[in-house]
Parts: structure tokens; C-alpha cells; sequence
């Protein structure tokens, strides 16, 4: 049996994954990505693509991407199982054609509704990975401004950063979580945010992207916060549910899951807090999944 230190430094060579180390050896152990047959996967998913027909009463999708670093997420996902795989892709491009009237291909700091709930510091991306390796979306409901800030942009500034984030292989493999200061909250916003079902776009996402969901992390949340909790998360899938935790004011808990010395001011860590610019310079980042010719084939 080949040993860890083997396994973390044989990536295949293929071009399409850099992943080395313990990412590598995570996505062979849990994953069941196998470099030297990480081609033959994501050929048998394009096939898989190329020969879908939609059901009667579909609408016709358009399948925008199918280049090898596109797919490789798809597969990743769903613990490279061709088939599952397929469906969570057929679901991203039916979740898109369904919400096509506010979920555009891009979150543009030119557009000036967004360019506004950028710059709130609503969403935010944590510069390093989280304790098990994920990497973590932070958000800040006491910044939306309902009067000037659609419940449906915000949703769609939210996607964009989760399509972004998952150009990174190392959130690809490790997963992504999302916490929540709901400080502040005010009841105001919890009733916008339920009346316009905007809420119901994040259960449509469950089987609609390609992501590892490692958590979902409350803190100082008041007891309305804990009542939509209680609505929502019977509507989750189990493992979804079982992700949820509500810390509350109990710091300790919290840190159990997140080091201080990597968290913004706003969430009670070490770092400064969430700039005009943090999510812009996000969104500028180059994680390298620009597809080539190469990667068509």
C-alpha cells in the first residue's frame, strides 16, 4: 500500500489540478479522486452532457461550460460519481434558466446596484482557510439596507461569490462554510426577507451546485433568527441540517470551529474588519480556471 507521503505527491501531471499535499491526500481519502484516472472521469461526464435529452415540458437548457476544470468541480462534488455528478450539473444550468431574470452571469462592480451591496461589506471572504481546510463566506445581515438594497441583488452578489470561491481547487476539495453574525438583525429584515421567499432560492441551491457545504454558523442571534432557523431546517436535507449551529454569545464554541487570529473584527477576531473593497479584491483574484483549447478536449 502506497504511503501518505506517496499519495500527497502524486497529483498526475494532467494539467487540469495542481493540488498537491494534504489537498491531494484529502480528495484520494474522501473524494475518491484518483489523478491517474481523473481524465477518464471528466471525459465520461462530458459524454454524459453531450448525450442528455431533457424531459417533456423541459425547457431547453444551454450548457455554457464543459471544458475539464469546470467538470472536475461537478465531479468533486458528488465524490466522482459520474451519474451524480451529471445531475447536480443539469440542475446548476435548470437553477439558473429558472432564476434568469436576476441571477445574470456576473456580479460587476460597474453595475451600481451591486457595486452598493459590495461595498456594504454584507459578504465577505476570509483570506485563509478555516481550521478543517474550508474556506469561509462571511455575512453581515445588520448591513443590508432594505430601502436601497434588493433582497434578490443580495442574493445574487451571494452566488456570484460562491461560483468565484469554488474556482479555488483548495475550496473545491476542502469545502465551503458560511457564517452569519445575525447581530443586529432586526425584525424589519427578517419579515422583508421572508415576504419576498428570497429564502427560497438557498433551499433550490442544495442540489444545484457544486460545492461541499461544511457549515452553516450563527452567532449573536436573536430569538427571531432561531425561529426562521426552525422553519428552514426542516426543508434542508439531513446533512444539511446537522451542519447548522447556533453559538450564539458563546465565543468558545464558535472558536472551536474558527482560529480568531483569522477572522474579521466584525465576527470578533483579530483581523480588521470588512472593508469597502474586501469583496472586490475577492472578485479579482486569479485562481487559474480560465479554460484553455486544451481543456475542451
Amino acid at each position: 500500500m502506497a504511503s501518505n507521503a506517496a499519495l500527497m505527491n502524486s497529483g498526475g501531471g494532467d494539467g487540469v489540478s495542481a493540488i498537491s499535499g494534504h489537498t491531494l491526500l484529502k480528495a484520494r481519502m474522501e473524494l475518491r479522486e484518483v489523478p491517474e484516472k481523473r481524465m477518464e472521469s471528466i471525459r465520461q461526464l462530458r459524454k454524459a452532457i453531450e448525450s442528455y435529452r431533457r424531459m417533456p415540458g423541459e425547457d431547453e437548457l444551454v450548457f455554457k461550460r464543459t471544458d475539464n476544470k469546470f467538470l472536475l468541480r461537478f465531479l468533486r462534488s458528488r465524490k466522482f460519481d459520474v451519474e451524480r455528478a451529471l445531475q447536480v450539473y443539469v440542475n446548476y444550468y435548470k437553477y439558473r434558466h429558472k432564476h434568469r431574470e436576476w441571477l445574470k452571469d456576473d456580479a460587476s462592480p460597474d453595475d451600481p446596484a451591486l457595486k452598493r451591496i459590495m461595498e456594504s461589506g454584507m459578504f465577505a471572504v476570509l483570506p485563509v482557510p478555516l481550521k478543517d481546510g474550508s474556506r469561509a463566506v462571511c455575512m453581515c445581515p445588520s448591513r443590508w439596507d432594505v430601502a436601497t438594497m434588493d433582497a434578490f441583488e443580495c442574493s445574487r452578489v451571494f452566488v456570484h461569490v460562491l461560483d468565484k470561491l469554488l474556482e479555488d481547487e483548495e475550496a473545491q476539495v476542502h469545502g465551503i462554510t458560511l457564517l452569519d453574525n445575525a447581530e443586529n438583525s432586526s425584525l424589519q429584515k427578517l419579515y422583508h426577507f421572508m415576504r419576498t421567499e428570497v429564502w427560497k432560492l438557498g433551499i433550490d441551491l442544495q442540489d444545484a451546485f457544486p460545492a461541499r457545504f461544511r457549515g452553516l454558523h450563527f452567532i449573536n442571534q436573536p430569538w427571531y433568527i432561531s425561529l426562521l432557523m426552525s422553519v428552514v431546517r426542516p426543508l434542508l436535507k439531513q446533512k444539511h441540517r446537522d451542519r447548522f449551529h447556533a453559538h450564539g454569545t458563546d465565543v468558545h464554541s464558535f472558536y472551536q470551529y474558527v482560529e480568531p487570529e483569522n477572522l474579521f473584527a466584525d465576527f470578533g477576531g483579530f483581523l480588521p474588519p470588512i472593508g469597502r473593497n474586501s469583496l472586490k479584491d475577492f472578485f479579482e483574484t486569479d485562481f487559474g480556471d480560465n479554460p484553455t483549447v486544451e481543456d475542451l478536449s
